[in-house]
């Protein structure tokens, strides 16, 4: 089976797997919503405490190693 003939099929499967969701419509206010937060300019802090986490538990673990 060559690249173009898995991508194909992943692609197939994707689409079936979506299709059998149900359609879902969006608040009347997400698009304010969206807006505002990106107004905010502040990122969310989880990625930031988690970044900070592995920066700190990887030289420790291999320190203890």
């Amino acid at each position: 089976m060559g690249n173009e003939e898995q991508k194909f099929n992943e692609d197939e499967s994707v689409s079936k797997l979506l299709g059998g969701l149900k359609r879902v419509d969006a608040p009347n206010d997400f698009d304010f919503r969206v807006r505002a937060r990106i107004a905010e300019g502040k990122p969310e802090d989880t990625t930031v405490s988690w970044r900070l986490a592995v920066r700190y538990a990887v030289p420790l673990v291999l320190l203890l190693l």
